[in-house]
């Protein structure tokens, strides 16, 4: 088991390096967990980190990647949802590297249901009634 210290304290890893204690998870761990992959955090990483984080409080699972980049349009405009924005951000995945980094499960594996995700339905009405993005997130922007 790997673990990750963050000034005075050890904290325990999967062995994929995700936070074994989800609630133990803290703007300074989430920029540990960054910097163990060279990354520093700007306030572009925060605005998805805060969406994830927000939507596995609000439905306990992690968005597909569809119900994520619509709700990222939603909130921050289509040029923040874009497959070639994100993954300039999270070069890892923004479902593998930007969980890790949010203290948030890993999404499960192609194929396999995700818990209760809103998935996009084929109907508009189904699609809005599934996923309401008019959920509370804390914004961890300066500003």
């Amino acid at each position: 088991m790997s673990v990750l210290k963050v000034v005075d304290r050890i904290f325990p890893l999967s062995s994929d390096g995700r936070l074994l204690g989800l609630s133990e998870w803290t703007m300074e761990v989430a920029e540990a967990l960054a910097e163990v992959d060279f990354l520093t955090l700007t306030d572009q990483h925060w605005e998805v980190i805060d969406f994830l984080r927000a939507y596995y409080r609000k439905f306990g699972s992690v968005p597909a990647t569809k119900v994520l980049k619509q709700g990222l349009t939603q909130r921050f405009g289509p040029a923040k949802a874009t497959q070639q924005y994100l993954t300039q951000l999270f070069a890892g995945g923004v479902l593998m590297q930007g969980t890790r980094i949010a203290g948030i499960p890993a999404p499960p594996p192609e194929g396999e249901p995700n818990g209760t995700a809103c998935l996009a339905q084929d109907m508009e009405e189904e699609y809005e009634e599934c996923c309401p993005w008019q959920f509370e997130f804390e914004t961890k922007i300066a500003g």
